[in-house]
């Protein structure tokens, strides 16, 4: 499991794919292959891993091991990374921890859809809003600001 390191940040040694094991790279965890079942790496490598998902690589080991679905991974430290996020502007307070909520944007061409619906958050998550960097505009008579946030 993760260890709680300070005010929510999260680290664990996974092993990753040897082609994705440099620091800072991140990468979105979907679910385990059905070779994971079997394979005595198992602990090290998938479990405890949220799917949906993104972590960033803070670190790699040298050692490196035979995996079935990826051909090598290495060990690699782990933590969940931040995300940018429209929030409203009444939540949007530095060091808080709030439940996010997806903002309903129905219009795919706006630029703001990724943001409502950030990649890696889901509604109900609880999050630490890391920072606020500025008003984005109203959608739909909601005051939107766009944040940094992590899952807490």
């Amino acid at each position: 499991m993760f260890t709680q390191c300070c005010f929510g940040m999260f680290e664990r040694i996974v092993l990753v794919p040897s082609y994705l094991a440099h620091r800072d790279e991140s990468f979105i965890f979907v679910s385990p292959a059905s070779e994971c079942n079997k394979c005595k790496h198992r602990p090290a490598c998938v479990e405890g891993l949220i799917s949906g998902r993104i972590y960033r690589i803070i670190e790699t080991r040298e050692k490196t091991f035979e995996c079935p679905v990826h051909g090598e991974v290495k060990p690699a430290k782990i933590t969940m990374s931040d995300v940018r996020a429209a929030l409203p502007e009444k939540v949007a307070i530095e060091g808080a921890i709030v439940n996010f909520t997806s903002i309903k944007c129905n219009d795919l061409r706006k630029d703001i859809y990724n943001l409502c619906n950030p990649v890696g958050i889901k509604p109900g998550d609880r999050v630490l809003v890391k920072k606020v960097e500025g008003f984005l505009g109203e959608y739909e008579g909601e005051r939107l600001v766009l944040c940094i946030i992590r899952p807490y």
